[in-house]
């Protein structure tokens, strides 16, 4: 049998480890999880409102003990809120950003959700928006740190934008040969 190994295939392989280290991760009882070897983990959150800037900031960030070279399944999720101050007929949108990675206070291209509405909806409305983004990263061996960044959009006089709930979460699975 020809295997062709390509970046397909070794994304193939991450996820279906996943799995199987997620099965080996939770199985047991209720109280208490076996871990798999070849699995770490490690996670950070904050029910903390946090009011989004004009500038590239870090939101939550992680650092993961990896055993050996490998990949994380890294996970952030959260609320993005946004408040109307006013209405306007221009086609201004309010925008938000989010993005996960290795990055620190810049966009982690690759792994990023952004929200945007127009802002012909009128002032003194709030809205809340769920987010999940998940990526799969190659680790080396050692402490390896992840974040996750936000931005609003410059151009939103007419709105303000928080993040909430957030929760950045990294899985690591050892690299099959």
């Amino acid at each position: 049998m020809l295997i062709q190994k390509d970046r397909m295939s070794t994304t193939r392989i991450a996820c279906i480890s996943v799995l199987v280290a997620l099965i080996f991760l939770w199985a047991g009882t209720r109280d208490r999880a076996v871990a798999a070897v070849g699995v770490a983990f490690s996670a950070a959150a904050t029910e903390e409102s946090i009011d989004l800037t004009n500038s590239y900031q870090d939101l939550v960030s992680v650092t993961l003990h990896a055993p050996k070279a490998g990949y994380v399944v890294l996970t952030g999720s959260g609320y993005l809120t946004l408040t109307t101050s006013s209405s306007s007929t221009d086609p201004v949108w309010g925008q938000v950003t989010i993005s996960i990675g290795t990055v620190s206070g810049a966009s982690n291209n690759d792994n990023e959700t952004a929200v945007e509405i127009p802002n012909a909806i009128g002032g003194g409305h709030i809205y809340r928006y769920p987010f999940s983004i998940t990526a799969v990263i190659p680790v080396k061996k050692g402490n390896n740190n992840f974040y996750m960044v936000g931005i609003r959009d410059p151009n939103t006089a007419y709105s303000d934008w928080a993040a909430t709930s957030l929760k950045l979460t990294a899985i690591f699975i050892e690299k099959q040969m």
